[in-house]
């Protein structure tokens, strides 16, 4: 049992014509690649066709060339088997380099016949094709080994080598890193090293050693077909044939072709072509909606819309295609699904009012940490928005009955009940005991989109800070980061921050804290205040710190929003626009990266936007702006779409003088008269 080629799938080699170009035999060769992991010697075969495709060679079709396209298309007429492995029987992994690429095969021998079960090849980069012929040897091995992991891990399995050092691969010295690397993934595997000549690793080799061609290998007569059954195209053929053009009713099609009479040719077989150093087949209105779904799709693996361009233009031609690509990738699903803009739109930085001392607070928690011996795991942050004063709370859960009493017992025990809270979406800040205690003291509670971090900027600095210091803090012992937290907490009160250029230590209690390098220049004085006296200078004195620091938070906001707001890409909404939603869950490889598309429902305000939930038909969900990227809806229809003009009697005659004298470049005017 194994995997075969469905012989009529490859009957059609055996009819397939001589090239007569280095286009076709392009075609050919790409053709032949699909199939190239059943071909025993490939390479060898198809050497004197692939050595009419290098640079600058000239297209001279000898004895060996029709020879090796004779040998290639009866090989293809009879694909072998690959062999599913069987247990119980050692498989056999074959390696090779070349100084462009590596090839590998695995085999079993079964009662004395050796059975492929896969081929492999890959090109080496730039850097790759720097190593050494050891580490290139060696890089083919560790390759062969991730390709193949599924056959080969938990097994015995024999290296078969052409290269001798490697059978000594485990007692190399003075590894540098690239191999210490490679030798830490070698050790996963169970192998023996073997050596056989190179001329005895006939496959491995031959794959090593092929060039990889890419092509497109549409079906030319397919296209030939359709080609003759447009009527505009008929119309221009007719045309270079002397018949004359029925102006009262001609399309834009016709006449921006006619522009470039000159190079426009019919074959005999009556297709029509337009010749600029090579011949480009024109491609009318009707195929070109299939020519680019096919083309994007497949041989372009849905490609941007340059490289879709430079993929047809070679074979391809007609008027204003590079618009028509550009405009059909901007409609394609796949591409909006799985593909990020060039250029991020984000929308312009709305700064958080700042509205006084412990009025609003935001929140958020750490975790999971390294288990303490106390058993903690979470930290719940509350940081103040206007003097930056940050609680943490130690605790071995994150629920909601935990942030409730730390908003009761550090926020308001300490500094009353405050005007706001804010937080992400987290389970624990949106259900409902939260809600409740906010709504019995008349507390606001808002909270940022969801997968939008930065709408909780204030929690999440405090949290990569306090992370930080905690770092520090527990180099030695990492199971005791709590008992450090107070002193972790201690550096983020009395350091000066940025924006308010004071300490929150001294916006709470006014005065500069005692640490331990201060050095006081007044002589020490047992000399007490009294009360009342004290009472006023620490009122005039904190009037004038918040005074301060209001204008300095201002003064930084404004700052970094003109910073911000310079690099910023941003796309402006309306409803029932078409839109894709960044998927920021984690997904496995190769899932889409968007959901989509969905329209608008309503925009909210400059940051968020209500849109159809793509998860839940029949209901809306809130995302932020900077999640979505605009799409355009599938109008490949209307891609140079096929537009008749009318053409008043009274101008016929000025259109049969102008048509005959357009020039290449020449922009052309319709002027309709009522």
């Amino acid at each position: 049992m194994g995997i075969s080629v469905d012989p009529d799938r490859t009957s059609c080699f055996k009819s397939w014509r001589t090239p007569f170009s280095v286009k076709e035999l392009q075609c050919f060769l790409g053709s032949c690649n699909f199939y190239q992991r059943f071909i025993r010697d490939y390479s060898t075969i198809a050497a004197p066709l692939y050595s009419l495709l290098r640079k600058n060679e000239a297209f001279n079709w000898t004895e060996p060339c029709q020879i090796a396209f004779d040998k290639m298309k009866d090989v293809l007429s009879c694909l072998p088997t690959l062999r599913y492995p069987e247990k119980g029987i050692q498989i056999i992994l074959e390696t090779d380099a070349s100084n462009l690429a590596l090839g590998a095969k695995i085999s079993q021998v079964i009662k004395g016949v050796d059975y492929p079960i896969s081929f492999g090849s890959r090109i080496l980069n730039r850097a790759e094709r720097n190593y050494c012929t050891t580490d290139k040897e060696i890089l083919a091995i560790i390759w062969s080994l991730k390709k193949f992991r599924p056959y080969l891990l938990g097994n015995k399995f024999v290296i078969r080598t052409d290269h001798n050092p490697l059978t000594y691969l485990s007692t190399f010295k003075d590894n540098h890193n690239r191999r210490a690397r490679w030798l830490s993934i070698l050790s996963e595997y169970d192998f023996d090293i073997e050596y056989i000549k190179g001329r005895d690793n006939v496959v491995a080799d031959a794959l090593s050693r092929l060039a990889a061609t890419i092509t497109f290998g549409s079906d030319r007569q397919n296209i030939f077909d359709a080609q003759k059954k447009d009527g505009d195209i008929r119309i221009i053929k007719n045309y270079l044939n002397g018949t004359p053009i029925d102006y009262s009713n001609y399309s834009d099609f016709v006449v921006k072709m006619l522009k470039f009479e000159k190079r426009l040719t019919v074959t005999d077989d009556d297709v029509l072509f337009y010749v600029n150093k090579h011949p480009r087949l024109v491609v009318g209105p009707g195929i070109r909606e299939e020519l680019l779904r096919q083309s994007h799709a497949s041989e372009g693996a849905h490609c941007g819309a340059e490289n879709l361009f430079k993929l047809l233009k070679n074979n391809f031609f007609w008027p204003g295609m590079l618009d028509d690509i550009v405009e059909f990738t901007k409609t394609c699903n796949v591409c909006n699904k799985i593909k990020d803009p060039t250029r991020n739109p984000k929308s312009t930085l709305h700064p958080i009012p700042v509205n006084g001392r412990f009025k609003d607070w935001h929140l958020d928690f750490i975790g999971p940490l390294p288990l303490t011996d106390d058993g903690n795991r979470y930290i719940l942050i509350m940081v103040d928005r206007f003097t930056k004063w940050c609680e943490a709370v130690p605790s071995a859960n994150q629920t909601a009955e935990f942030a409730v009493s730390c908003v009761l017992n550090n926020i308001v025990s300490r500094f009353g009940i405050p005007d706001s809270i804010h937080s992400d979406q987290g389970r624990q800040f949106e259900s409902t005991i939260f809600y409740d205690i906010c709504k019995f003291l008349s507390i606001k509670k808002t909270r940022s989109t969801p997968y939008h971090p930065e709408g909780n900027g204030m929690a999440e600095r405090y949290v990569k800070s306090l992370k930080s210091k905690l770092r520090a803090l527990v180099e030695d012992n990492k199971r005791d980061w709590d008992k450090n937290l107070p002193l972790a907490l201690l550096s983020l009160r009395i350091i000066p921050n940025d924006s308010t250029k004071f300490s929150p230590y001294e916006l709470v209690f006014g005065q500069i804290p005692e640490t331990l390098n201060r050095f006081s220049t007044q002589a020490n004085t047992t000399e007490v205040q009294p009360t009342h006296i004290f009472v006023e200078d620490l009122k005039i004195r904190l009037s004038d710190i918040l005074n301060k620091c209001d204008d300095n938070i201002i003064q930084s906001q404004e700052k970094y929003k003109r910073h911000y707001d310079k690099s910023i890409y941003e796309n402006s909404y309306k409803p029932e626009d078409s839109v894709m939603v960044k998927d920021k869950t984690l997904k496995a490889s190769f899932e889409p990266s968007y959901h989509g598309p969905v329209k608008i429902v309503e925009v909210r305000d400059l940051d968020t936007v209500k849109v159809e939930n793509p998860d839940l038909p029949g209901t809306t969900k809130i995302v932020h702006h900077n999640l979505l990227k605009p799409v355009k809806t599938d109008k490949s229809e209307e891609i140079q779409e096929k537009r008749t003009i009318k053409i008043p009697e009274s101008q016929i005659e000025f259109v049969k003088k102008f048509l005959p004298n357009l020039g290449r470049g020449r922009n052309v005017t319709h002027v309709r008269k009522d």
